[in-house]
């Protein structure tokens, strides 16, 4: 043994590995050695070839990550959990066996986002099963490049519809039998009564509810959703304490015991929101109520009937704020109610999934030999996996993306090719405009082509980018250390956003002096990737700008305007999708509503919050019908941030009707004096008495018009947004100047700053 290591593997990286491999071994390494039927020699490189007893199994990854290091290495996991199978031996080592002739290749779910094509395995047998295995959420770790359909033959996480099941909560009948979670659980109809021993452990409880917590900055936004639900429940005279990292009160895990014992005594509720919405999704925060007699309050993607009966909890997510507030004061003033939270305790149990079950279940699926047999393979893998709230897919196109990245690794002999990393957690918009590679400048016959693009982090030494784009969607859950760790004063690091400040805020002080460029709609950006541009009748750019010189008078309109406004019949329309807003237009609309109609008049409302309906398929149709049959058009905004004005407007500007403006921008950078209503700066009173008034003045209406004489707005072409990227990345000088935004998070969040954070 001593001469096969000297011979094969000294003076390499692999000597350590294997020392290690054998010390880790020990007895059991010896005794596989032993008993390998055969060692074949090729070159300087030893190939062990496999047992027929035994099953082997390559852990595929790029660094150690959890739930890996559980697994351990050789068959010690089986042995130490006493499994039925304990014949199955695990590695990370590559080139302990030809690829393709381990039994089993296992991909852990946290890295397999980040994994490119030439990180794969290259050869690959019918015979054995390669196993997508993950307990992270996909929302945190979606997987969406398409070549992981028809990839995988076996899953292995905490989704129900899993191969097998990697999961945090198991649960029991009286008699021991798992019964769940399961896809379909049929819940006795009717729940036995609490006995006097819950009633005595329940009926002292004196605070709402607790919730411990660590990480502030999630997916799935539920720091903020705890936020509205303290505001709420305040009204009522009860608050939600917490602990940990996110709030004002503390549990060391030391004394953690002492704690969980205080929910037991003190609380009615305790919160078990996850940190991301996945379907399935629901982990060991579950239990801590359940085992401590507190009603939990769940919140998250999963179907909770999966996991609990009806009538043990309140699902946060589906009632909101407001409602959960209402009902958590509800329950706690009848006590009789409260107590019937408990009644699923004469029924089962609940305990967190013990690792012995997940890890043997490993082996003894490999050692089936029929499940081994059956050939399956998930095609739709992707949608499985990333399930409703799968991110947009990024299309791989392996031909293009292989000759830009042709040019783009010899980077010191290419010193002209600028390359730009997408720094994102789950792909959204508007990174789905930068294509792989150089493609987005191709498509879009950019001036500048040789920017190109990637979202792999392994691509290169993060330091060595000319540019890191972070997606301001995501900016505001980011934590330190999902941050890159090295930065040179070379790169430039560029905040992109079409979103929101008032939806998407940043708040964490460390973005303050963090990025040199700002790409987003704001017009004193360093560029701007906005909705609406502003030409005259030459063809020139004229806006949005801060300030803008508008002529002092417009031209009056002509006869062929006059034609096409004068027979309309209608006072407003509002097309909309999304009923709850942070700017609250849908109560705006409702007090408007109310206003009109003392002057006869009304709002038509179409799409999901009105009672009319225009299908995008004939959305042509109906944007016909605001030029002949409307004078107004609610133009408004569903959050309240500077210079945010979105393509909403372009809808009244291009089909003859009036804008009434519902936001924060300051209108003046974007529309001329006289073109418009600002219904936020008039109120519902005063907006309803002036519609009225301009509708009865033909003349005063015609000259709302004036502006088509001088200008022409247009919605901004992608091209000019991406085009400008590149541009810029070509800019020796604009390169070469250390700029950084000191104030950042004041200049995103604007006068909402306070509010919002």
């Amino acid at each position: 043994m001593h001469m096969l290591l000297n011979s094969t593997y000294l003076g390499s990286k692999r000597a350590c590995l294997h020392m290690l491999f054998v010390l880790s071994f020990g007895v059991t390494f010896f005794y596989t050695y032993f008993k390998l039927q055969e060692v074949r020699r090729n070159g300087n490189d030893f190939i062990y070839v496999k047992q027929k007893d035994k099953r082997y199994i390559l852990q595929w990854e790029l660094k150690r990550h959890s739930p890996f290091e559980s697994m351990a290495v050789g068959n010690l996991a089986f042995v130490k959990n006493k499994c039925a199978y304990t014949n199955c031996y695990v590695t990370n080592d590559t080139s302990f066996l030809d690829e393709s002739e381990f039994d089993a290749i296992v991909f852990n779910g946290r890295e397999v986002q980040d994994l490119r094509y030439n990180q794969l395995p290259k050869r690959r047998s019918p015979k054995q099963k390669y196993i997508f295995g993950a307990m992270e959420s996909a929302d945190i770790y979606p997987v969406c490049d398409k070549i992981f359909d028809g990839f995988f033959n076996w899953t292995w996480t905490y989704k129900i519809d899993s191969d097998f099941r990697w999961g945090y909560i198991t649960i029991y009948d009286l008699d021991g039998n798992v019964v769940g979670p399961a896809v379909s659980i049929e819940w006795p109809r009717e729940l036995e009564p609490v006995g006097e021993d819950i009633i005595n452990k329940v009926s002292n409880k004196s605070k709402a509810a607790a919730w411990f917590v660590s990480n502030c900055f999630t997916k799935s936004g539920r720091e903020k959703f705890v936020e509205k639900v303290q505001k709420e429940l305040e009204t009522y005279g009860w608050k939600v304490d917490i602990y940990g990292n996110c709030g004002p009160l503390d549990c060391p895990r030391s004394i953690s015991h002492t704690c969980y014992n205080l929910i037991e005594k003190d609380y009615y509720f305790y919160f078990a929101f996850e940190n991301s919405f996945s379907e399935d999704y629901v982990t060991e925060k579950l239990m801590i109520p359940l085992n401590y007699y507190s009603v939990p309050v769940v919140y998250g993607f999963a179907n909770y009937s999966r996991f609990l009966p009806p009538g043990s909890y309140l699902d946060a997510k589906k009632l909101g704020p407001k409602k959960l507030a209402h009902l958590m004061n509800e329950i706690i003033s009848n006590k009789s109610l409260y107590h019937d939270f408990f009644r699923w305790k004469n029924h089962f149990k609940y305990k967190l999934t013990s690792f012995n079950e997940d890890i043997c279940k490993l082996c003894e699926m490999i050692n089936n030999e029929e499940n081994m047999a059956e050939v399956t393979v998930w095609n739709d893998f992707r949608r499985w996996w990333n399930g409703a709230r799968r991110a947009r897919i990024i299309m791989f196109v392996a031909i293009v993306f292989g000759i830009s990245l042709y040019y783009t690794y010899n980077y010191d002999r290419k010193q002209r090719d600028k390359l730009i990393l997408k720094w994102e957690l789950n792909p959204c918009s508007p990174f789905e405009f930068l294509e792989v590679g150089n493609l987005a400048f191709l498509k879009n016959k950019c001036e500048y082509k040789n920017c190109f693009v990637t979202k792999y982090r392994a691509f290169f030494d993060e330091s060595k980018f000319d540019a890191i784009i972070f997606n301001g969607k995501e900016v505001y859950n980011f934590q330190y250390n999902q941050l890159p760790k090295r930065r040179s004063p070379k790169q430039k690091y560029i905040f992109a956003a079409m979103e929101s400040a008032d939806n998407y805020p940043v708040c964490n002080e460390l973005f303050d002096g963090y990025f040199n460029w700002t790409w987003t709609y704001k017009i004193d950006s360093d560029f701007r990737w906005g909705y609406i541009t502003i030409y005259d009748l030459d063809g020139n750019v004229v806006g949005p700008a801060v300030s803008i010189e508008w002529p002092r008078e417009l031209e009056p309109v002509g006869e062929d305007i006059i034609n096409r406004v004068s027979n309309k019949s209608k006072a407003a329309a509002w097309f909309v999708s999304n009923c709850f807003t942070k700017s609250g237009r849908e109560k705006f609309v409702e007090k408007v509503q109310k206003e009109l109609e003392t002057y006869g008049w009304k709002v038509d409302i179409y799409g999901n919050c009105g009672p009319l309906d225009c299908p995008k398929s004939i959305s042509h149709i109906c944007f016909d019908l605001i030029q002949n049959d409307y004078y107004f058009y609610f133009s408004l905004e569903n959050s309240f941030s500077e210079d945010y004005v979105s393509e909403k407007l372009l809808t009244a500007l291009n089909y003859y009707t009036v804008p009434i403006v519902y936001g924060s921008a300051n209108y003046s950078r974007f529309l001329p004096p006289g073109s418009y209503v600002d219904g936020r700066d008039l109120g519902p009173k005063k907006l309803a008495q002036r519609m009225s008034e301009i509708i009865s003045n033909k003349s005063s209406y015609h000259d709302f018009f004036r502006w088509r004489n001088h200008y022409k707005y247009k919605e901004t072409s992608s091209t000019e947004d991406i085009c400008k990227l590149c541009e810029m990345m070509n800019n020796e000088e604009k390169m070469a100047e250390v700029t950084v935004w000191n104030d950042f998070r004041r200049w995103w969040n604007g006068a909402r700053y306070k509010e919002n954070c």
